[in-house]
C-alpha cells in the first residue's frame, strides 16, 4: 500500500502526539535528611508494593533530578522505591494514576540506622530514629557528672528543662515520662526525673504525636510528646539507689535519699523517702506538695485563687544557692494490671518542709507628685505540710472501649510566722496561716466506632477549698505614727462540674473532632477585716458568683507532604451571676455569646526545616481575684480591692516561625517573632504613700499590644570539638496606669535577655563548660525619663577526667545584679567523684560548695514608679561526703 509522503508525515506526527499526551511523567527530587542532593540514585516502579517485580527502571541525574516518561500506562496503584548505598530506601505511590498527568515528588533519604551484623561496633550510636520516635543513647551524652535522669535530659538535643524540673521537646511540653512504655507518674512526672538514677536507664525514647488513650492513637490529632525510660535488662525484679550524704559547714548538712524501683510484668513502681536541707529542690508549691498538677489543660480551670501567696521571692541564683530549708519527703507510684484489660494506677506523697529566709527590700518610689524611699526588714519562717492521693482506674470493656476513673485528694497547710521591721524602725511578729484542699473525680468514657472514628464522653466534678488567715501589725488607714494590730481572713471555693461529648475521627489526610459540653462553676467568697479586734467594714466581702458556659468546638486538622493546616472554631453562650450580700451591693449577671477562632499552619521546606504560623482569638470570663470590692490586704504594705466587671477579656495572638532540627548535623535553630493585643483587660490605679500600697483594678476597653521575639541557635563544631548555642530574647509590651491621682499614664516595658552557652568535647582529659547571660529590663512613662536595668551572671565549669574512676569538677559563679552598680558576687564549688572500677555499685563524692563563703545577694527589680533593691539569705560555705550506692 503505497501512503503519500505528506500523510506519511501528518501519521507520524499523530502517533507522536497521542503518545506524549498518554504518557504518565514523574518528575522531581532527590535529597539527603539535610537537604543536600543526592545523585545518581536507582529508582524502581513497581505494581506491588511488598513483591520484588520490577515494572520500570532508571537512574536519577547527577543533580538529583528526576524527569522520567513511563514507558508503560498504568491504571491502578504504581509504586515508586528509591534506593541508594548506606541509605534506608523510600517507597512512594501514585493512587489511580491519570495518563495525561505529570506526577512530582521530593523524595528525601535518611542514613541507615542499622549495621551489618558481623561488624563489630565499639561505641553505640548517640541517637536512632524510628518514625515519630527519637531513641537517644544516654551513655553517649554523659561527661561523668550526671546523676539523675534529669542531668542527662540537660543534655539532649532539643530538650529544654525548666528550673522546676518542667520539660519541653522541640519547644513543646512534655506531657508524660514513662517507665518502660508505662506511664506511672502522670503530669508529675518529675518525681521520676529528679530521683531515678541514670546509671538504671538503658535508652530515653522521645515519642512525638503522642497519644495517652490507644483507642485514639492515629485518629486523634495529638501534638503531644511524652519521654519513655528504658529501663536496663540486666536488673533485678527490683533495683534502687541509696545516696548517703553529710557534710559541715555552719551547721550539720545532710542530703539522704533512699529510691526503690520495682518492674515485672504486672507491676510497675516507683517510691522514694528522702531527707535533704541543702537545697536540692524548689521552694515549696501547692501543686508540688499536694498533687495538684492536672493532666489536661481542660482541667486547669479546677484550682481555686489565693488571696496572699506565701511563697518568699525566689532570686536570681535558684534555689541550689537560696533554699535554707529542711524537707522530709516520701513518695510511692504503682501501677498494677490485673488483667490485659484492667489496670489501676496509685501516686502518694507525703511532704514536710522548715524554710527559712532573711528579706531585706530597700524600695525607691518615685511619682509625678513625690519621692521616697523605706527600708523593711523581713526574717520568715513557713512550715509547709502536704499530703496527696492520685488513684486511676482504666478498663478496657472491650476492644473497642476504655473506661477510666480519676480520682485525686490532696490537703497542703502551711504555718507562716515573720519577723517584720517596718522602716528599720518597728518590730513586729504577723502570722499567716493557710489550707489548701482539694477533691477531684473524673470518669472518661472512650468508644470507638470503627478504625477510623471514635466517641469519648468526659464528666468531672471538683471542689477546691483555700481559707486563709492573717495577722499584721501596720498602719493602712492614716499617716500617724500608731502601730495598729489586723486580723483578716479570706476563703475562696471553687465547685466545678464539667460534661462533654466528643466525636473524633480521621478520612485520608484529615483528622477532625467536633466537642460539645456544659461548664458549671461556683465560686463563693468571704473575707472580712478587724483592726484592733474592731470589725471595719468597708472592708468586708461576701458573695456567691456563678458561670455556666455551653460550648461547640470544631477542629480539623489536613496534613500533606508540605503542609499541615489546623483550624478551629470554639462557639460557647456563657452565663454569668454574681449575688453579693454584704453592705447591700448590687448583684450583675451577664450574658456573652462568644464565637472565637483560631489557626495554625505549617510548611514543610524539606525533612529538617518548617515555617509555622499560628493565629486565634480569645474571650474569656474575669478572673476570681478581680471579683471582690472592698479592700484586703496581701501583704504587710498592701491593699488590693477592684471594681467589679463582667465584661468578657479580649485576646488576639499571632507568631510567625522558622524551625531548623537535624539531628545528624547536629544543628537547632528556632526564630518566632509574635504581636499580642489585650483589650477589655483590667488596669490599675495606685495610691502610694510610705506606710501602704493601695491597689483598686479596673476593667477598661483600651488596646494594649505587646511584640516578641526570640532566636536561638545550637551546633556541634566537629572542628572545634565544641558545641555551641546562642539565643536572643526581646520583648515591648505597652500598659497604662494611674498612679497617686494622676491622669492615665502611657507606659511600654522592654526586656531583652542574651545567651552564649559552650562545651567542649575534646578527646583529653580536660573540658570545660560556660553560660553567660545578659539581661536588660526598661520601663517608660511619657514625660518621665526611663528606669532601666543592666545585669550579667556568667558560670564556667571546668571537667576533669584523668581516668575513669576519677572525676573532678570546678565551677566558678559570678553575678553582677546592675552594670551600674558597684557590687558584684562570686562563687567557687567543686566536686571529687570516685567510682571504683572493680565494685560497680558504689562510688563516692566529696563536696564543697560556696568556698568563698557569700552569706546575702542582692538583685535589682526595676517598674515603671519603683526600684527596689532586693537582699535574701544563702546556703553558707560547707563540705560534704557523700556515698551513692546501686543495689
Amino acid at each position: 500500500m503505497n501512503i503519500p509522503r505528506k500523510n506519511l508525515i501528518v501519521i507520524i506526527l499523530l502517533v507522536f502526539v497521542c503518545g506524549s499526551i498518554q504518557a504518565q511523567q514523574i518528575k522531581g527530587t532527590v535529597k539527603e535528611h539535610s537537604g543536600e542532593i543526592l545523585p545518581r540514585v536507582n529508582i524502581i516502579i513497581k505494581t506491588n508494593k511488598t513483591l520484588a517485580a520490577i515494572s520500570e527502571f532508571f537512574i536519577a541525574g547527577d543533580n538529583g533530578s528526576i524527569d522520567y516518561t513511563l514507558k508503560k500506562s498504568y491504571n491502578n496503584t504504581i509504586y515508586i522505591e528509591a534506593s541508594a548505598l548506606n541509605y534506608e530506601k523510600i517507597i512512594d505511590s501514585i493512587v489511580n494514576p491519570q495518563i495525561d498527568k505529570e506526577y512530582r515528588f521530593d523524595l528525601i533519604l535518611y542514613p541507615k540506622s542499622t549495621q551489618l551484623e558481623e561488624v563489630i561496633i565499639s561505641e553505640r550510636k548517640k541517637f536512632t530514629i524510628k518514625k515519630d520516635t527519637v531513641v537517644f543513647n544516654p551513655e553517649a551524652y554523659k561527661d561523668g557528672t550526671e546523676r539523675k535522669v534529669e542531668d542527662v535530659l540537660k543534655k539532649l538535643p532539643g530538650v529544654q528543662v525548666a528550673e522546676d524540673g518542667s520539660i519541653k521537646y522541640r519547644g513543646k511540653d512534655v506531657s508524660a515520662v514513662q517507665l518502660d512504655g508505662d506511664d506511672l507518674f502522670g503530669a508529675k512526672y518529675t518525681i521520676g526525673t529528679k530521683n531515678i538514677s541514670i546509671d538504671m536507664v538503658d535508652q530515653i525514647e522521645a515519642i512525638e504525636n503522642y497519644s495517652k488513650n490507644p483507642l485514639l492513637k492515629g485518629i486523634e490529632n495529638s501534638n503531644a510528646v511524652a519521654l519513655n525510660l528504658k529501663l536496663k535488662k540486666n536488673r533485678t525484679n527490683y533495683s534502687g539507689t541509696s545516696d548517703l550524704g553529710y557534710g559541715y559547714g555552719d551547721r550539720n548538712y545532710v542530703d539522704a535519699a533512699t529510691t526503690l524501683i520495682g518492674v515485672s510484668s504486672n507491676l510497675k513502681s516507683f517510691g522514694i523517702v528522702e531527707f535533704n536541707n541543702t537545697g536540692n529542690y524548689p521552694g515549696f508549691d501547692r501543686s508540688y506538695g499536694g498533687l495538684l498538677a492536672s493532666d489536661s489543660k481542660d482541667e486547669s480551670d479546677v484550682f481555686s485563687k489565693k488571696i496572699i501567696n506565701e511563697t518568699p521571692i525566689t532570686n536570681s541564683l535558684g534555689y541550689k544557692r537560696s533554699s535554707v530549708d529542711e524537707r522530709w519527703t516520701a513518695n510511692y507510684n504503682v501501677l498494677y494490671k490485673f488483667s490485659k484489660k484492667a489496670r489501676i494506677k496509685a501516686n502518694v506523697l507525703y511532704l514536710k518542709d522548715k524554710v527559712f529566709q532573711e528579706e531585706r527590700f530597700q524600695n525607691l518610689f518615685f511619682t509625678s507628685t513625690d519621692t521616697f524611699s523605706y527600708i523593711d526588714l523581713t526574717q520568715i519562717t513557713q512550715k509547709p505540710e502536704a499530703k496527696g492521693l492520685d488513684l486511676a482506674f482504666t478498663y478496657n470493656t472491650s476492644k473497642k472501649s476504655l473506661l477510666e476513673i480519676v480520682t485525686s485528694v490532696s490537703k497542703n497547710d502551711q504555718a507562716s510566722i515573720n519577723n517584720f521591721i517596718r522602716n528599720q524602725n518597728d518590730s513586729n511578729i504577723t502570722r499567716l496561716s493557710s489550707e489548701d484542699f482539694l477533691i477531684k473525680n473524673k470518669l472518661q468514657f472512650t468508644y470507638k466506632l470503627n478504625k477510623t472514628n471514635a466517641l469519648q464522653y468526659t464528666s468531672l466534678y471538683s471542689r477546691n477549698n483555700i481559707p486563709q488567715k492573717f495577722n499584721t501589725f501596720g498602719n493602712f488607714f492614716s499617716n500617724e505614727d500608731a502601730i495598729n494590730s489586723y486580723f483578716q481572713f479570706s476563703e475562696y471555693r471553687k465547685e466545678t462540674f464539667q460534661n462533654r461529648l466528643a466525636l473524633l475521627g480521621r478520612k485520608n489526610n484529615l483528622k477532625y473532632a467536633f466537642t460539645a459540653g456544659v461548664n458549671h462553676h461556683q465560686n463563693p467568697f468571704l473575707s472580712f477585716l478587724q483592726e484592733n479586734e474592731v470589725l471595719i467594714s468597708d472592708f468586708q466581702n461576701e458573695f456567691q458568683y456563678q458561670k455556666t458556659d455551653v460550648f461547640a468546638l470544631f477542629s480539623n486538622v489536613y496534613e500533606s507532604k508540605s503542609w499541615k493546616i489546623e483550624p478551629s472554631l470554639l462557639v460557647k453562650y456563657i452565663t454569668q451571676d454574681i449575688e453579693k450580700t454584704i453592705n447591700i451591693l448590687e448583684s450583675k449577671n451577664k450574658k456573652s455569646f462568644i464565637v472565637a477562632p483560631s489557626l495554625s499552619l505549617a510548611y514543610k521546606i524539606n525533612a529538617i526545616s518548617r515555617f509555622n504560623f499560628r493565629g486565634n482569638y480569645e474571650q474569656n470570663t474575669p478572673e476570681e481575684n478581680f471579683l471582690f470590692a472592698n479592700g484586703i490586704i496581701t501583704n504587710n504594705r498592701a491593699i488590693v480591692s477592684n471594681e467589679v466587671s463582667l465584661d468578657l477579656v479580649k485576646k488576639h495572638n499571632y507568631s510567625l516561625g522558622y524551625r531548623l532540627n537535624s539531628l545528624y548535623d547536629n544543628i537547632e535553630a528556632n526564630a518566632v517573632i509574635g504581636y499580642i493585643n489585650r483589650s477589655n483587660t483590667f488596669l490599675s490605679n495606685l495610691e502610694i504613700n510610705s506606710n501602704v500600697t493601695s491597689t483598686t483594678y479596673f476593667q477598661s476597653p483600651i488596646d494594649l499590644g505587646s511584640w516578641f521575639f526570640n532566636a536561638s541557635v545550637e551546633r556541634y563544631m566537629r572542628f572545634i570539638q565544641t558545641s555551641l548555642k546562642i539565643s536572643s530574647t526581646y520583648s515591648i509590651s505597652e500598659f497604662k496606669n494611674f498612679v497617686n491621682q494622676s491622669d492615665i499614664r502611657d507606659g511600654q516595658s522592654k526586656s531583652y535577655e542574651g545567651v552564649f552557652f559552650a562545651k567542649t568535647a575534646f578527646r583529653i582529659p580536660v573540658n570545660f563548660e560556660n553560660f553567660l547571660t545578659y539581661n536588660i529590663t526598661s520601663f517608660s512613662v511619657d514625660g518621665q525619663s526611663s528606669n532601666t536595668n543592666y545585669g550579667i551572671k556568667n558560670s564556667l565549669k571546668a571537667i576533669v577526667k584523668p581516668n575513669k574512676k576519677w572525676l573532678f569538677t570546678i565551677t566558678y559563679d559570678y553575678f553582677k545584679p546592675d552594670t551600674t552598680r558597684n557590687e558584684d558576687f562570686s562563687f567557687l564549688d567543686f566536686e571529687i567523684k570516685y567510682k571504683p572500677k572493680e565494685i560497680k555499685w558504689i562510688s563516692g563524692r566529696f563536696v564543697g560548695k560556696n568556698l568563698l563563703d557569700n552569706r546575702v545577694f542582692q538583685q535589682i527589680q526595676n517598674s515603671d514608679f519603683s526600684t527596689t533593691v532586693y537582699r535574701s539569705n544563702l546556703i553558707p560555705r560547707y563540705f560534704m561526703l557523700s556515698l551513692d550506692v546501686s543495689f
